[in-house]
């Protein structure tokens, strides 16, 4: 068995994303082969393409990173959303069955509504977007089957790659923009290449011990400590001043009534974190501030590079 689990081989949907590039950074030092097609190699939204592409390449481990994020165009583009936040989990998941091996899917914080936070993963959920719907009926699916499933909530991720908000605020402050930001929106954020790092961890799990070392079916992942998004903007531009940049940007603290979007958002979605695990697994999760200082950074050092 433990021959077996030292070449076991894992997929990875969704490669191309924040978290997925970040991964790919690490692969290697991972003591098993790993998987990263294409769209067009495997294409998420047919259940054929599905089958064709697990039944030919026999993966011993899938980690699900693939979603239709969006939140305000899953509003207008419900059936893609449903597709594949939902449908592909539910192909995903017959095939594990069928197989006996197991999947890792990634939910989000907006499984969760307007009551108090932070939520524990038994929180009762009631989501208030067409995104959080996609996501929470998805792990209704998983959670109504056998320990094979580990569901991770995420929470606002970010990082030098792709489209997300401590990205946007960047570039927005660096051309002197002046910016609306919402205050009064309790979160947790999460940055890609930590999540990436969490996930690495939990292989590791699953090649020593034939598990991921977690005893409930989901659990969150997140950077430590809490914020709203205007907080997040303002270390960014504090950042910023550092290298000498965004000197004549404003941000304007605005409530998220004044803020006009497709979707609603929780008032308050912040995750609990179990730092007992992350402290027995041997994790340090930094705090959300010095991940956002650092991308900032390195979006800095890469535009002077170019």
């Amino acid at each position: 068995m433990e021959n077996y689990r030292n070449k076991i081989k894992v997929l990875v949907t969704g490669g191309s994303g924040q978290v997925g590039s970040h991964l790919k950074q690490i692969y290697k030092n991972i003591n098993c082969s790993f998987l990263f097609p294409t769209r067009i190699e495997l294409d998420l939204s047919s259940k054929k393409s599905i089958f064709d592409y697990l039944n030919k390449n026999k993966p011993d481990l899938i980690i699900n990173l693939a979603a239709f994020t969006k939140v305000d165009q899953a509003e207008i583009d419900q059936k893609k959303a449903y597709t594949i936040n939902y449908m592909s989990v539910v192909f995903l998941s017959e095939y594990v069955l069928e197989k006996n091996i197991s999947l890792i899917n990634f939910s989000t914080d907006y499984v969760f509504n307007d009551t108090s936070g932070p939520y524990k993963t038994n929180s009762s959920r009631n989501p208030i977007n067409y995104y959080g719907y996609t996501k929470n009926i998805a792990e209704k699916r998983l959670e109504d089957l056998n320990d094979n499933f580990l569901t991770i909530r995420l929470a606002s991720v970010f990082s030098e790659y792709g489209h997300n908000f401590v990205k946007t605020i960047t570039n927005l402050l660096l051309e002197n923009k002046e910016i609306n930001v919402v205050y009064d929106q309790k979160i947790s954020i999460t940055y890609a290449g930590d999540a990436a790092l969490f996930i690495a961890k939990l292989i590791n799990n699953y090649i020593i011990k034939g598990n991921f070392n977690i005893s409930n079916k989901v659990f969150h992942f997140t950077n430590n400590g809490y914020t709203e998004w205007y907080s997040v903007a303002k270390v960014v531009h504090r950042k910023l001043l550092d290298f000498g940049e965004g000197k004549n940007a404003i941000i304007n603290r605005i409530t998220s009534n004044d803020w006009s979007s497709m979707a609603k958002r929780p008032n308050d979605s912040r995750l609990y974190l179990d730092n007992d695990w992350f402290n027995d697994n041997d994790m340090i999760i930094p705090k959300w501030e010095l991940r956002v200082e650092e991308v900032v950074s390195s979006i800095i050092l890469n535009k002077e590079k170019s």
